[in-house]
Formats: structure tokens, sequence, C-alpha cells
């Protein structure tokens, strides 16, 4: 029986192989439509199998009450990161999109989860 971590390579390594494609020089170049098509699916098995929650509207977007879980942020960083969206924003920062804790496809997120994962 195979683990999730060996099954999660094989889809990756397929992902992979669908993306890359020669050119007439014999360049290996990404396909962008075939990068969006498996990045889609595997977000969408992320939120089936591993969030275990239905989807709004379109399926890489999180329902509002999941979102306002912070299910899009590392679960061992969760409640943090949680936290310092709810401080106030300084003036001469940008606000986080609403997209980003909605949209899977998106990579506001992926900054916060990095952040914390670095001063741990």
């Amino acid at each position: 029986m195979k683990t999730k971590e060996t099954i999660y390579d094989m889809v990756n390594q397929i992902a992979r192989n669908d993306m890359i494609r020669e050119n007439h020089m014999g360049v290996r170049k990404l396909s962008y439509e075939a990068f969006k098509r498996k990045t889609r699916e595997h977000q969408i098995g992320f939120r089936e199998n591993e969030l275990k929650v239905f989807f709004y509207n379109h399926t890489n977007m999180l329902k509002l009450n999941d979102a306002k879980k912070g299910l899009i942020f590392f679960e061992g960083f969760r409640k943090e990161i949680m936290d310092e969206l709810k401080q106030p924003i300084a003036t001469s920062s940008t606000a986080p999109s609403g997209q980003m804790l909605t949209n899977l496809l998106r990579s506001e997120h992926i900054p916060y989860n990095n952040l914390l994962t670095n001063e741990a």
C-alpha cells in the first residue's frame, strides 16, 4: 500500500511530465495551460481530501465560513496568522485581498505561512 506522500509524489511527477513539452529546437518549455489545469486539480484534491470542506461557486474557492477559520493557512500556525490578520493595518500598507482567504489558487497567503515557519 502506498503512503500519501508517495501518491502525491506520483501526482506531481505526472503533472511535471504533462507540463513539459519540447519546441522545434528541442528546448523543453512549460505549457501554461497544463500548469493551470494541474494546479487546480491539486488544490481541489487538497480541499476535498485534506481540508474536507465543500467549495463555493468555483472548485478552488473556500466557502466564507471555512475561509474565516483560516483553512488556507498551515494548521500549525493558523491561529497566530488569523490573530495577525485581525490587527489594524498601517496606512502605508496594503490590506490583503478577500481572496487571500478563499481562493486556493492565489499565492497571497504563502508569505504568512513562511514568515511564521522561519520564526520558529
